[in-house]
């Protein structure tokens, strides 16, 4: 397992940082508190304050923000996952149901494994390499989709919009 922790920091202030996330509230894995504590030593080590008192204090706040930086991110991560189009849509204000309706209706248009590859990747959020092999072909296959979809879309926004082409 690779670390991003860098090198020239005390490690047993390193172990007793993990140690302290999970044990803490937070009670997380290894790896993840790992991981946590070593994007806030990577970030101190590219700017270090300018002053400090404790070491420890210091990293302990950091590292809480940063617990709560990524959990802030997952709970609106799986909100939006949880929520569909249609829910988008009913939250949306007019103009941005106007461009939605306009979007859905150039991407019905396009061809079927097209408009699939487009609504995984830019609705679902999912990884080009998970389409694939959802798919069964090759990354290139889905990437040279995706390009595709997103030619015939702005070909057929400017078309529908009455842009010259």
């Amino acid at each position: 397992m690779k670390s991003n922790i860098p090198g020239g920091v005390d490690q047993n202030l390193i172990r007793w940082l993990v140690a302290w996330l999970r044990r803490r509230e937070w009670r997380m894995a290894e790896a993840e508190a790992r991981d946590v504590v070593g994007s806030v030593l990577v970030k101190f080590v590219e700017e270090p304050p300018e002053e400090m008192r404790s070491l420890k204090a210091f990293f302990c706040w950091k590292i809480r923000n940063e617990v709560k930086d990524r959990y802030r991110q997952r709970r609106e991560r799986a909100r939006l996952e949880a929520s569909s189009m249609d829910d988008f849509s009913d939250r949306a204000t007019e103009p941005d149901y106007e461009n939605q309706y306009a979007l859905s209706k150039i991407v019905d248009k396009l061809p079927e494994r097209e408009r699939y590859v487009f609504w995984r990747s830019y609705v679902d959020e999912v990884a080009l390499t998970e389409i694939a092999k959802d798919m069964n072909v090759s990354f290139a296959t889905v990437w040279r989709l995706r390009k595709q979809a997103l030619t015939r879309c702005h070909a057929l926004a400017g078309r529908t919009h009455g842009d010259p082409q």
